[in-house]
């Protein structure tokens, strides 16, 4: 996990998921972050992993640093 703590922009998300040329899925990438939420996190209302950076984009947070919280 050598990015864990560092944010990825909305639109670099949506232009490694779906390709440059589809413009904005920002309610797609939404979805998309809660159902890995659900999977991820033991409260997906709460989450500790799968973070969001607001006004900017998501995070991962580090299993060690989470665990602190």
């Amino acid at each position: 996990m050598a990015q864990a703590g560092k944010p990825v922009t909305h639109s670099s998300l949506q232009s490694l998921l779906w390709g440059p040329e589809r413009g904005s899925q920002r309610e797609h990438l939404r979805v998309l972050i809660s159902t890995l939420r659900k999977k991820l996190e033991d409260d997906p209302a709460h989450p500790v992993y799968l973070m969001t950076h607001s006004h900017f984009g998501y995070f991962f947070r580090a299993a060690h640093t989470a665990a602190t919280q």
